[in-house]
């Protein structure tokens, strides 16, 4: 499965937010969700919290899946795009005026990792790991995340899926990925994810990754970079009706 993401880093101004959320999902989520080849859309929202000491720097995120990337490409290039960007230039000052910060895309390749317990997905915890790692090391951090690390992490309590989402190096129109991976975690609830970060299996998770760590800096050897953590609320749009 390949993903699009498209992250709003920044804010809305509190008086503005409930106009701004209102055209998003009565406006422009709907329209997105017509574009064809589209597998699944997803609005990931937080609520501006601090969480364990970790303020989120993303207001939302949308994300949108795909078959392959031709798929991809082919939905980029269709009319139903771009009669979604007119309506957003059309409708500037109820969307995109109202919102502080930049909008960023990474285009992934998702990999499901298994879990004991699969179940409702309500609530997502990402990590995300925007930067770049050294060529000599990526080899071994990809496979560490998928053979070593995230296969731990899928003992936490609470978790009903897990997947690892890695860049595929593709531009999105012009723009370079500024993320190498992330981490996404979700969950039935905030109280699940809670459990989960207090819980004894991630404690050991975190002993066991120490050795893979820089002392210095806390981040996996060989990435350098930012590690943001954010939580979210998990909204699916139909696609394609």
């Amino acid at each position: 499965m390949i993903v699009l993401c498209a992250y709003y880093r920044g804010d809305v101004y509190p008086h503005n937010r409930a106009e701004f959320d209102f055209y998003l999902k009565d406006t422009h989520m709907p329209s997105v969700a017509r574009w064809p080849c589209l597998r699944e859309l997803r609005l990931l929202k937080n609520d501006r919290q601090s969480y364990l000491d970790e303020m989120p720097q993303y207001y939302q995120a949308i994300e949108l899946s795909f078959d392959s990337e031709e798929d991809l490409h082919a939905s980029m290039n269709s009319e139903e795009r771009l009669t979604t960007k007119e309506l957003s230039r059309q409708d500037q000052a109820q969307f995109k005026d109202l919102f502080g910060g930049e909008i960023l895309h990474t285009i992934y390749s998702a990999t499901e990792i298994s879990v004991p317990n699969p179940g409702a997905v309500k609530m997502l915890r990402c990590a995300y790991y925007m930067g770049e790692v050294l060529p000599e090391r990526e080899q071994w951090l990809d496979n560490f995340s998928v053979n070593e690390h995230l296969p731990d992490v899928a003992c936490w309590p609470g978790l009903t899926r897990l997947r690892y989402l890695k860049k595929t190096g593709s531009e999105f129109f012009g723009d370079a990925p500024k993320y190498y991976h992330v981490y996404e975690l979700s969950f039935a609830s905030q109280n699940d994810i809670d459990v989960a970060m207090a819980s004894e299996e991630r404690k050991k998770t975190r002993r066991d990754a120490a050795k893979d760590r820089d002392p210095k800096t806390g981040r996996f050897f060989g990435f350098r970079g930012e590690v943001h953590h954010t939580n979210y609320t998990v909204e699916e749009f139909s696609v394609n009706e």
